[in-house]
């Protein structure tokens, strides 16, 4: 095995961290483009994650993933067709391991090596892109000190995030996943099921940037009555709702769906004393991001039944728990498992984004990134400090 190389004297390669099944498709696309390309890895063999899995759980070689064949396949590589519509993780890890080989991705990573810190060095120029429009992993703060460009994907796919967010709406509203529960336990009773038509209803939309804007709109579809809230207006949301006040929105809205980014400013924007004033029975939805939402005050909302329910794909806490199977383990968190215990709340692992249209976006717009970097070209996509 090569020696690793320092980072800091591989001027002319895009550094990806982990051999995941993303890392792995960004290094095999960023070669096609013309990169050199240098991944770190700290497992000894590619499957991030998985592999992470694999190792560490005594359990783990008797279970199966609840991924599907659709979720872990790349589109230029098929499973076997005799596979099954979901894979043992052992098949999975395999795959990925032919899928490295057939490409020739292996020569380009070097596994048992984590990436603790980098710094570029005097007079060198560097660029940290991530896969995500969210950016609050990254220390811009340390980043402009160093003279380290940070871009991400602003706009992947806002439809994906939007229709996620109206179908935990639903799903929350009309009891869908107790409903499904109960029809395959042989129960056809309909107690507790009962939802309100969104007809009429007010909707409240905290943050009005392209998905907010496409969720009103959805929203608006349904008879809905939209309002926005938002430091910069939009005109095309105001083509299908207004802006309105807090004190408007906690006084009128059934419903109020997040998504403004996570800042200093935003923190906890949905708190206790937030709660407090809304309309008694509220549902809460979040697809943004975890932080926005004060999780015990939340469930103490819900507790008093201030707020009717929350349906949520992001959790302040979640960094410890998503994607991973736990499904074997002790989860230590007891405020995930407090809020998982209640029947008018509905979380999944941050999987809105998650559809084949988004995927293909995130990719495009990281290599455009990278490729204008490398050009001195404009960083269209570049994050500043607010």
């Amino acid at each position: 095995m090569h020696d690793t190389p320092d980072i800091a004297d591989r001027r002319d390669a895009v550094c990806v961290i982990g051999a995941g099944a993303s890392g792995l498709a960004a290094i095999k696309n960023l070669r096609e483009h013309g990169f050199a390309v240098d991944c770190y890895e700290r497992e000894t063999s590619v499957g991030g994650a998985w592999n992470w899995r694999h190792d560490r759980s005594p359990v783990y070689s008797a279970t199966h993933l609840i991924s599907s064949r659709p979720l872990t396949e790349f589109p230029d590589f098929p499973m076997p067709d005799s596979w099954p519509d979901y894979p043992h993780h052992s098949q999975v890890l395999a795959y990925f391991e032919r899928y490295a080989d057939h490409f020739d991705l292996r020569s380009h990573i070097w596994f048992g090596t984590e990436v603790v810190r980098v710094e570029p060095a005097p007079g060198e120029r560097w660029d940290v892109t991530t896969r995500s429009t969210g950016y609050n992993q990254i220390d811009l703060a340390a980043a402009r000190k160093s003279g380290i460009k940070v871009t991400r994907v602003a706009n992947y796919s806002p439809n994906s995030v939007a229709e996620f967010a109206v179908a935990l709406l639903l799903a929350l509203n009309r009891k869908i996943p107790r409903a499904y529960n109960r029809t395959r336990d042989g129960n056809f009773e309909l107690d507790g099921l009962m939802g309100f038509d969104l007809v009429n209803r007010t909707v409240a939309v905290l943050g009005t940037g392209k998905i907010g804007t496409i969720f009103g709109r959805i929203m608006n579809g349904f008879g809905c009555k939209v309002l926005g809230y938002d430091a910069h207006r939009s005109p095309e949301f105001e083509k299908i709702g207004r802006y309105a006040g807090v004190d408007e929105i906690q006084a009128d809205a059934d419903v109020i769906s997040l998504h403004v980014p996570l800042t200093p400013q935003t923190k906890h924007v949905v708190n206790a004393r937030t709660i407090a004033k809304v309309k008694k029975g509220a549902l809460l939805i979040n697809t943004s991001r975890g932080g926005l939402v004060d999780t015990e005050a939340a469930i103490e909302g819900l507790k008093s039944g201030q707020l009717g329910g929350m349906a949520i794909d992001v959790y302040e806490n979640e960094a410890s728990l998503f994607f991973r199977d736990l499904s074997g383990s002790i989860i230590e968190d007891d405020v995930i498992q407090r809020l998982v215990s209640f029947p008018n709340v509905i979380l999944t692992a941050h999987q809105a984004f998650f559809t084949r249209e988004a995927l293909e976006e995130i990719m495009n717009t990281t290599l455009a990134n990278v490729s204008d970097f490398a050009a001195g070209l404009p960083l269209k996509n570049e994050v500043k400090e607010p």
